[in-house]
């Protein structure tokens, strides 16, 4: 698979430069680049990291893997292999509509908002009741287990009719909309709209409700691969010790901890530079080092404020 991958790669800007005096232009960015593909990330490794040894495509190798699924593949690539002459045009029309109606699916569920109570009222107990009193909206529900875009629906379609004849406060006492933390409850008309918007995309297509499904249970794990990737590139001279104890570290596979030893990286950027040292491997260097320092930090703290202590033990008493 990876050297048919390679071929795939290959074959394409082949093909683009034999044909650039038609325009066509070599795989874009939005194809191979490391934050876009595993094809990507293949064509990083091999060309700027190299390999001693088979390559293999694992999943610990890319650091964007929660972007780059197998169910949102066609909505990353597809627009750019019609631009490459991959894709024809029926096939790139069919991913467009399909990309629209999941995001008009995603926005809905994104504005329609209640507090615990009213989804609860409206048929889901799921909602978490945050000590901050925040509302919740529906694509945050989505990203707890057993929550199901046909319940939501339903819910949004029972709490519109409900909330418009006084049935359901939709609303929390104890949300503080001018904060920007808090956001209001959605109006009944906002919560019946967007309850019509879901039922229309799953019946259009029952495949971009799944997809709309999909990305607002990963949403929060998103953010965090964000943190973590902003954080690395923030981090990337950060010193690593060079008696750092690589079988301390969590998260590293064998491979990682033996290419590690054997090269002792002084910064956390040339640690990322090693072939066969995978993205997931520096984050979990990066935590690691960082909780040693905060820790030494915290023993130093507490070792001054001691002898601080010592001190004005010591210390004579003024004379009056």
């Amino acid at each position: 698979e990876e050297a048919a991958a390679q071929g795939l790669v290959a074959g394409a800007n082949a093909a683009a430069t034999a044909l650039s005096r038609l325009g066509m232009a070599p795989l874009p960015p939005s194809i191979v680049g490391r934050g876009a593909s595993y094809l990507g990330v293949l064509v990083d490794d091999l060309t700027r990291r190299g390999t001693s040894e088979p390559y293999r495509m694992f999943s610990s190798r890319v650091e964007h893997r929660l972007s780059v699924r197998p169910d949102n593949a066609d909505q990353r690539l597809t627009a750019a292999g019609e631009l490459a002459g991959l894709v024809d045009s029926a096939r790139a029309l069919i991913a467009r509509q399909r990309g629209d109606r999941t995001d008009r699916a995603i926005a809905a569920l994104e504005d329609a908002r209640m507090g615990a109570a009213a989804w609860a009222v409206a048929g889901l107990d799921n909602a978490p009741a945050g000590k901050s009193g925040r509302t919740v909206s529906a694509a945050e529900l989505l990203a707890i287990p057993g929550v199901g875009y046909a319940r939501v629906a339903r819910a949004l379609a029972a709490a519109g009719e409900s909330t418009a004849s006084g049935g359901i406060d939709a609303s929390d006492d104890s949300v503080d909309a001018s904060n920007d933390f808090h956001r209001a409850a959605s109006s009944p008309g906002e919560l019946a709209r967007a309850a019509t918007i879901l039922a229309a995309v799953a019946e259009a297509d029952p495949t971009a409700a799944e997809e709309a499904t999909v990305e607002c249970y990963y949403a929060p794990y998103l953010a965090r691969q964000r943190r973590d990737i902003e954080t690395m590139r923030k981090e990337e001279a950060m010193e690593l010790p060079m008696d750092l104890d690589y079988d301390a570290v969590g998260g590293l596979s064998a491979e990682d901890r033996e290419k590690l030893k054997e090269f002792r990286p002084a910064t956390l950027a040339a640690a990322q530079r090693i072939s066969g040292v995978t993205p997931s491997a520096a984050i979990a260097l990066l935590r690691f080092v960082a909780a040693q320092k905060l820790r030494r930090g915290t023993m130093r703290g507490l070792a001054v404020d001691a002898g601080r202590g010592q001190t004005a033990k010591r210390a004579p008493g003024r004379i009056r």
